[in-house]
């Protein structure tokens, strides 16, 4: 039987332009290359556990507005099936730019974030549900949602981008916090102290991700690191969304946390090396490289 994950949070409408270098001020550039998708944390961490053979669903708010509806029909035709918690809204979508300089695929991101999105709750069912990942954008949905999973004794996975008001309240309801190296609660200046942080908040299961460096772990008294396999990088935009879809995928099938870590770090790898977020996702089922997972 497929994964069954539940993804809650953020959904965009992403312009990416891949430029040559990065723009000077004042200049008018040409774009090498041009792509629109759907993007957000959780709305790209459910489409790679889809891409993977599992039964995603994306809870969020994307509405009836006209960029909406490209949103809603992308992440259709990628699997995910689409809980709108918003389906009257009429305003524009949460949308973000994304420049990709060429060489070396690293991303600058302007983003509406969740800026003038609807205060939501959750309401859906979790039943057939093997794990639920937030990512904090649509606050109490994600609060509700890693509630309603602990009563359940459903594994809760937290994307933690950056330090948001509120997380208090969330973090004794998750079981694996996964964090970005820009992560950093208030009174923390390093790595340590944000693992430590965690713990203290009651998070079982802790890890930071480091870009090309070793990712770090704790569980309970053990730590370690998995290693990031180096690449020359053709276009980093949402490894760290990939990194956490997979990471779900892996817990949901039954690995532990280093092996589902390990499985994260490779499939956001393998999403570094091709511009966009989508035309890599064919090479989940081709590509027999034995270091990178085939589609289950």
């Amino acid at each position: 039987m497929s994964p069954h994950g539940l993804f809650v949070g953020l959904s965009t409408l992403d312009f990416v332009w891949r430029v040559q270098g990065y723009p000077r001020p004042n200049s008018k550039n040409v774009v090498e290359q041009r792509e629109v998708f759907a993007g957000g944390p959780a709305a790209n961490a459910a489409v790679v556990f889809a891409a993977l053979g599992g039964r995603a669903r994306l809870y969020t708010a994307i509405g009836q507005h006209p960029l909406s509806r490209m949103v809603r029909a992308d992440l259709d035709a990628l699997g995910v099936e689409v809980i709108d918690a918003a389906p009257d809204r009429t305003d524009f979508p949460a949308m973000a730019s994304i420049l990709v300089s060429d060489p070396g695929g690293d991303r600058t991101v302007v983003s509406t974030a969740a800026m003038g999105m609807p205060d939501i709750g959750f309401d859906a069912s979790l039943g057939g549900t093997d794990v639920v990942l937030v990512d904090a954008h649509l606050f109490r949905a994600s609060l509700e949602a890693a509630q309603q999973a602990r009563t359940q004794s459903i594994a809760t996975v937290y994307d933690a981008g950056t330090w948001k008001d509120g997380l208090d309240e969330l973090l004794p309801f998750v079981d694996y916090a996964v964090c970005s190296e820009q992560f950093f609660p208030t009174g923390t200046a390093d790595h340590s102290a944000v693992l430590r942080f965690l713990a203290e908040k009651g998070v079982r299961r802790r890890a930071i991700t480091r870009g090309r460096d070793p990712v770090l772990w704790e569980s309970g008294k053990l730590r370690g690191e998995v290693a990031v396999e180096p690449i020359e990088a053709v276009d980093t935009l949402g490894a760290g969304d990939f990194f956490h879809g997979a990471f779900a995928f892996a817990l949901a099938r039954g690995d532990d946390f280093p092996a589902a870590l390990d499985f994260g770090a490779k499939i956001a790898t393998r999403s570094c090396l091709e511009f966009g977020t989508r035309s890599w996702l064919q090479t989940l089922s081709s590509d027999p490289h034995p270091s990178a997972p085939l589609r289950r």
